[in-house]
């Protein structure tokens, strides 16, 4: 019961130096935790410390909507684009004297009219 503890010391997986003294490599888990453990980057790339670049509420005031109302708004944009404002332009009240059927009369009720008039002679 009373088992030397074993002498590993030649299987550890060190190399030994000319001078024969062995040298061992960790591989703890402890000895790496500085560099890459959550802890450690926190600061860098956690959540908390990139919120005031990137969150919902830094932003805010420049891609909310709320911020852009005046720019992009249909309020804002009315006085431009609205129907009312356009009607001069594109309404069928201000073309009519362009394409109504009463403007372009001029140009083909006469041709129909002729052509009914010859049709009407040659017919009888």
């Amino acid at each position: 019961m009373n088992a030397k503890p074993r002498d590993v010391r030649q299987k550890s997986g060190g190399n030994k130096t000319k001078e024969g003294a062995e040298l061992r490599f960790s591989t703890a888990a402890t000895a790496v935790t500085p560099y890459i453990s959550a802890t450690a980057v926190t600061p860098y790339i956690s959540a908390t410390a990139v919120t005031p670049y990137i969150s919902a509420t830094a932003v805010t005031p420049y891609i909310s909507a709320t911020a852009v109302t005046p720019y992009i708004s249909a309020t804002a944009v009315t006085p431009y684009i609205s129907a009312t404002a356009v009607t001069p332009y594109i309404s069928a009240t201000a073309v009519t004297p362009y394409i109504s059927a009463t403007a372009v009369t001029p140009y083909i009720s006469a041709t129909a009219v002729t052509q009914s008039r010859r049709q009407s002679h040659i017919i009888s």
